[in-house]
């Protein structure tokens, strides 16, 4: 795994060598030369999340005191320990809750004479041929996040289908969607609240709101208590204006959307280019992920079948999922920095794909054939990421660049094509 690491690899790197090796969140003799961190009080501190890197920090320290690897010893070895232990695993939870959620409807959707696609197969082509690949061998936050909620969308929907919810399930749920929201401030918290409206719409899981309300109370609580042995501020270092505009990462103020763009149109091509691509560094969330549009599609169909066992889930999955693309088209300008893809959307691949087959029936012949042409494409992009995970060497930018009107022709075509989707009796 000789991937470049980034600043945010970097960035949390430090801080597990610090916690692990001195006991503090300090890093002012880091062994990584990374730009996202912040000075106060004399002392460098990354600007990552606290909660992540905290936990990780585990496997490290096993790693050192039971094997002697240590990063200043074998750097690459302990990265790669890291990312398969943490990201991997997570990838993996994520890809497994995916294949079980569509197991158990398949099991239940025979009532309502509909079926699903393979969950085996979902599961493949979410682990193998979506961005969820090349975040899974890289450390970084959005894919650990990713497995977290995927895990409360499994409890949740798990005890809707089978009509019983137990105090166990419901905090676990909570504590899994709480520790994504510290651990992916944005998506993380986007689902977070999304999870706890299901929960408050649901007959079934009302009664257990208070117990899943607790469980993510308590990582809010873990996670202002990190923040505040850092700096004695409840707040994270990432929302830190005045110490981060006195750093060398960028200025917020060039992360604040719709109010630093010039015009409305200026903001218009913005979210073009977010969902789309824009020239020269087209990486869009359509052109990168193409699924995630027949994933809402499907879903958007599920929650038209009252008798559907995964109405009220399909509900609230677009609901955070459109809220959080309309956040990010909002509230930031830079397209996520230079990572492969827009990193913040790989959030959204696992609840997509379990809508997409989860509504495969409901489908139009021709839906369904772009939705197999574009997981053909996806996985084409995810084996690129994988092979180089940065964009600065690639040369590609003019294919990708004309490609995604291609894409977009194609997703527009499958909505205006003929055909209604047919209903499988089993």
């Amino acid at each position: 795994m000789e991937l470049p690491p980034s600043s945010n690899d970097m960035s949390n790197y430090d801080t597990i060598q610090a916690l692990v090796e001195k006991g503090t969140f300090q890093i002012d003799d880091s062994l990584f030369a990374t730009a996202d961190k912040v000075k106060l009080n004399d002392h460098f501190y990354s600007v990552r999340p606290p909660v992540l890197p905290f936990l990780a920090s585990g496997v490290y320290w096993i790693a050192s005191n039971s094997a002697s690897l240590e990063f200043a010893k074998y750097p690459n070895l302990v990265s790669w320990l890291l990312v398969v232990s943490v990201c991997g695993v997570s990838s993996a939870v994520a890809c497994l809750c995916v294949n079980s959620n569509l197991r158990q409807i398949d099991d239940h959707i025979g009532e309502a004479h509909l079926s699903v696609g393979s969950p085996t197969l979902a599961a493949l082509s979410l682990g193998l041929a979506s961005l969820m690949l090349p975040y899974s061998v890289v450390f970084n936050h959005h894919i650990v996040a990713a497995g977290l909620d995927m895990i409360a969308i499994w409890i949740l929907h798990r005890a809707q289908l089978h009509n019983r919810h137990s105090i166990f399930g419901s905090l676990v749920a909570g504590i899994c969607a709480g520790l994504a929201a510290t651990i992916d401030l944005a998506g993380g918290g986007v689902f977070l609240l999304a999870i706890l409206g299901w929960t408050v719409s649901s007959s079934l899981l009302r009664p257990r709101l208070f117990s899943t309300f607790i469980g993510a109370f308590l990582c809010a609580i873990f996670h202002f208590a990190l923040n505040y042995s850092i700096t004695g501020d409840l707040r994270p270092l990432l929302l830190r204006n005045d110490l981060i505009q006195a750093s060398a990462m960028l200025r917020t103020d060039e992360l604040s959307g719709f109010l630093n763009h010039k015009n409305i149109g200026s903001f218009g091509q913005y979210v073009f280019g977010m969902l789309l691509g824009q020239s020269p560094l087209p990486r869009g969330l359509f052109l990168y992920s193409p699924c995630v549009f027949y994933g809402w599609l499907a879903g958007w169909k599920i929650t038209k079948l009252r008798k559907h066992p995964m109405r009220l889930t399909a509900v609230w999955l677009l609901i955070a999922s459109v809220s959080l693309v309309c956040y990010l088209c909002v509230f930031t300008n830079n397209y996520s920095g230079t990572n492969y893809g827009i990193r913040w959307f790989v959030l959204l691949l696992p609840s997509a794909y379990l809508l997409m087959y989860a509504g495969w029936s409901l489908l139009t012949f021709w839906q369904k054939s772009a939705a197999i042409f574009c997981q053909i494409w996806s996985g084409f992009i995810a084996w690129i990421g994988v092979a180089r995970f940065t964009w600065q060497d690639w040369d590609v930018f003019p294919f990708l660049s004309e490609l995604r009107w291609v894409i977009f022709g194609v997703l527009i075509l499958s909505l205006v094509m003929p055909g209604d989707g047919k209903i499988k009796a089993r």
